[in-house]
């Protein structure tokens, strides 16, 4: 009786000593491990951080760039590199560690150069050049300037602004980019990752091929850029529609000249606290502005706004019209008074209200959803039919004439109707050529470039002459 009893009571202890540890076992359930801790960091203890990739320690950024990252060497690493060593756990890390230094050294850089002068100097005047280029060539086609009418548009626009990098027909060099790729890696990286060849070369083969060259080849497509372009404007404002008030005449009472006194009062007063507040925000902007005293005496930030009114002129063709060229005189004129203030306020809002950690954290998850949809990379992107890239250019037509109002509109692209839309044509089509489009990609890339690296335009800048026949080209 007593054996039996106590087998019992060991039966029953055992059943619950399983059933506590199922139940505290279902409570102490890990948590899923992100895939950049999986990829990037195997070592790293659960429940600690990843380290930053960037001196600005912003958690969103941080992550985001860790997502991106091991979402690239996932899709474009691991399936040769699963081949050759199968078991090869610390490869991938060390790609990540490589990275992480050449990431903070390119932000060093960026931290000291002239990226103002990029942004409000350079930029522009490239992108006014090539407007200026394209209708040039575009008014030659056909003429006994073309070769007797032989030479294409893209040929005619290459004899205008001819590249080592880009070929007569539009193609762009990817040596040449692979080149610019290298010497930004020796300069960036300490000596012993120079000397990791493998490690090297797969870092400058993931910017090169699949950041660059999946980039140049979505930018330069006119429909690509169409597509931007609607998706940026957003669609139209649908006006509301109101019926047709029917006028009867009635007498006019005291009770309706109240009303109307005292809405009126509310309209003026309405628009008095929208001036006030409007008053101390800009008093408080000019304030901050003028407290920043690095930037009075900068000689690199002088006359900042003009080549951008330049390049906004060129894009319109304000000078073809009176009206639009008597406004971008005014323009002128105002900005000239205002120069000192300008040279101060546009950096200001450039690295205050533009280049910040919340905008460049959504434009990595832009990219990162773009490159990479469902977590591997996407299929190259469907061009579409000519049909449905005429539509598209229509379109954005159609949406660029709605954005400005009635009075603006008339001013600034035409009085009449036909007018505009002429106006709009000539906006949309120097961007509508691929093989001009990469022209301008390559010569936007040389002045970034040149902005963070500006030894690589001096003679001898350290930049050594590869050629695709050198043997100890260690691009080859």
């Amino acid at each position: 009786m007593s054996i039996t009893h106590r087998r019992t009571s060991r039966l029953s202890t055992s059943h619950r000593s399983e059933k506590a540890f199922s139940t505290s076992s279902f409570h102490t359930t890990k948590a899923p491990v992100s895939l950049p801790k999986r990829l990037l960091f195997p070592h790293l203890p659960t429940g600690s951080e990843l380290p930053s990739l960037l001196s600005a320690d912003d958690p969103e950024l941080n992550a985001e760039l860790y997502d991106f990252l091991a979402l690239a060497l996932r899709g474009f690493v691991s399936p040769w590199w699963l081949k050759i060593s199968r078991y090869d756990k610390e490869f991938l890390p060390e790609i990540t560690r490589v990275v992480a230094v050449f990431l903070r050294s390119v932000e060093a850089r960026l931290s000291i150069a002239d990226v103002s002068s990029l942004i409000f100097k350079y930029i522009p005047t490239i992108v006014s050049q090539h407007y200026a280029d394209y209708r040039n060539a575009a008014s030659k086609v056909g003429t006994s300037y073309a070769t007797g009418g032989a030479s294409a548009l893209p040929q005619i626009f290459h004899h205008l602004q001819p590249h080592m990098a880009v070929s007569s027909d539009g193609h762009w060099d990817e040596t040449y980019i692979r080149q610019a790729v290298e010497h930004v890696m020796k300069t960036c990286l300490p000596q012993q990752d120079w000397d990791a060849e493998v490690e090297r070369t797969i870092v400058r083969e993931i910017v090169t091929k699949v950041v660059l060259g999946a980039a140049f080849i979505k930018l330069t497509q006119p429909w690509f850029i169409h597509k931007i372009a609607l998706d940026l404007l957003g669609p139209p404002s649908t006006p509301t529609t109101t019926p047709p008030r029917v006028t009867t005449h009635k007498r006019f009472s005291f009770q309706q000249l109240v009303v109307f006194f005292l809405s009126a009062v509310q309209t003026v007063s309405g628009l008095c606290l929208a001036a006030i507040t409007f008053g101390q925000k800009a008093l408080h902007t000019i304030r901050i502005v003028n407290s920043s005293g690095s930037l009075v005496s900068d000689p690199r930030h002088a006359n900042l706004a003009h080549p951008v009114i330049g390049m906004i002129a060129e894009i319109l063709t304000m000078r073809a019209r009176t009206s639009s060229l008597s406004a971008l005189s005014l323009v002128r004129l105002c900005t000239g008074f205002s120069r000192p203030f300008l040279d101060k306020a546009l950096p200001y809002i450039l690295f205050t209200h533009i280049i910040n950690p919340p905008q460049l954290t959504r434009i990595i998850a832009i990219s990162k959803q773009t490159l990479f949809p469902n977590g591997y990379p996407g299929p190259p992107p469907v061009e579409p039919s000519p049909e449905e890239q005429i539509v598209l250019r229509e379109q954005l037509e159609a949406r660029l004439l709605t954005i400005l109002p009635a009075k603006p509109s008339s001013l600034l692209l035409g009085p009449d109707a036909a007018t505009r839309q002429r106006t709009i044509a000539d906006i949309i089509d120097p961007l509508s050529s691929q093989e001009c489009n990469v022209h301008l990609l390559i010569l936007l890339f040389d002045a970034i470039l040149l902005t963070i690296f500006p030894e690589m335009g001096m003679a001898n800048g350290g930049v050594t002459s590869y050629t695709e026949n050198d043997i100890n080209d260690p691009i080859l």
